[in-house]
């Protein structure tokens, strides 16, 4: 294989990495969506993700690189990521934001009608009660 045809091997593996870092970036966006985060806590688990990514893009520069770390592998990485995010990933966003949206709507009413349940049962029991004593 020639060089320019490993180069851009390289660069296309880092491009699906980037993309599947992307995807590692799923399930924070979810958990932020379900249960609101302090500042404090969001920089954390960026912090944590930032550096998985970094231990990820080492790992495959150092395999894929012959131990050679390129600029164009953080770039090609970034626009795997934009891309994802820009596509794919606006998709699952809406998917998974409407699905939660609506699973929140459903026990928000399935709560109401417990506590109207609960609270006229606790009338009755109360009426009865008083009768009894």
């Amino acid at each position: 294989m020639n060089e320019e045809t490993s180069l851009m091997w390289q660069i296309a593996c880092f491009c699906v990495c980037g993309a599947l870092l992307g995807v590692l970036y799923e399930p924070l966006r979810i958990l932020r969506l379900i249960i609101p985060h302090h500042s404090f806590i969001t920089g954390v688990e960026d912090t944590v993700y930032l550096s998985l990514c970094g231990v990820v893009l080492f790992g495959l520069s150092m395999e894929t690189g012959n131990g050679n770390f390129r600029l164009s592998y953080l770039l090609a990485a970034f626009v795997g990521g934009v891309v994802y995010f820009l596509t794919v990933g606006r998709l699952i966003k809406i998917i998974y934001s409407a699905v939660i949206k609506t699973v929140f709507k459903a026990v928000k009413l399935i709560g109401r009608k417990l506590l109207r349940i609960l609270t006229e049962m606790k009338r009755r029991f109360r009426s009865s009660y008083i009768f009894l004593t």
